[in-house]
């Protein structure tokens, strides 16, 4: 076995959003998964995860992180889950959160603007409520005017020293991390503490960008010379990234 320890993002890299793999995928993966060891590290809860990624598939992961680490399964037994947040305890906050729902330039509204998971809280202008249609409309609205890297960014700026941040997750929202958890960048701080043999990482993500959620794991990886990080737009790039290493 490599030392080699790849961790994967989900959606636009293992699976395009809320879809199931493909064949070709998970063929890779299996793959893959005879000379190298395999985790997950997604913003999603375990539920979402496995209608994507099969239980059985799930299996040859070493760990999976779910709710940007917030939540951690290691060959499907539970290790740990942080509490939920509450976002009445921050009202600063909800205010803010409130006034871009009510005056930001995307119209379309479908409900469900905040979702409460371990660790975070995840928050849609366009609601979580949308359709196929109504989230592609927001996709391509959004392509021209970076509106929740610049509601992150904010949160980032101004509620620092509340210990609060955030990062763009998937295409239409935000998580925000409270108590100073990192997200996907403790994923590393755990590993780190429960592999005991040499070793380094290739993370894999979408979103390596300031203020993107895969962006901080990646820095960690970098800045600590534990390793490489690869960005992909989609799954199919991951999966002819990951040839070179079969």
């Amino acid at each position: 076995m490599s030392d080699l320890i790849f961790i994967f993002d989900m959606d636009n890299t293992l699976t395009n959003p809320v879809s199931l793999i493909s064949l070709d995928s998970a063929r890779t993966i299996i793959r893959l998964a005879d000379k190298y060891k395999l985790y997950i590290c997604t913003g999603s809860d375990k539920e979402k995860l496995e209608k994507q990624i099969s239980p059985k598939l799930c299996g040859i992961f070493q760990g999976i992180f779910t709710n940007s680490g917030a939540q951690y399964y290691r060959k499907n037994e539970h290790i740990y889950t942080l509490p939920k947040p509450n976002l009445l305890d921050y009202p600063k906050l909800k205010t803010y959160l409130g006034n871009i729902i009510e005056t930001c330039d995307y119209k379309m509204r479908t409900g469900v603007h905040y979702e409460t998971r371990p660790g975070t809280i995840n928050f849609s202008i366009v609601g979580r409520n949308a359709d196929d249609a109504c989230r592609k409309h927001f996709i391509e609205w959004h392509k021209t005017t970076n509106e929740l890297y610049r509601v992150a960014n904010y949160v980032n700026t101004m509620f620092a020293t509340d210990l609060i941040s955030a990062s763009v997750g998937g295409q239409t929202s935000i998580d925000i991390y409270f108590n100073g958890f990192k997200g996907k960048e403790s994923c590393i701080d755990f590993l780190e503490g429960e592999i005991k043999t040499p070793h380094k990482y290739m993370f894999i993500g979408d979103k390596i960008m300031p203020n993107g959620n895969d962006y901080d794991v990646s820095l960690s990886i970098l800045h600590n010379n534990l390793g490489g990080c690869f960005r992909v737009n989609n799954p199919e790039e991951c999966t002819e990234f990951l040839r070179r290493f079969l």
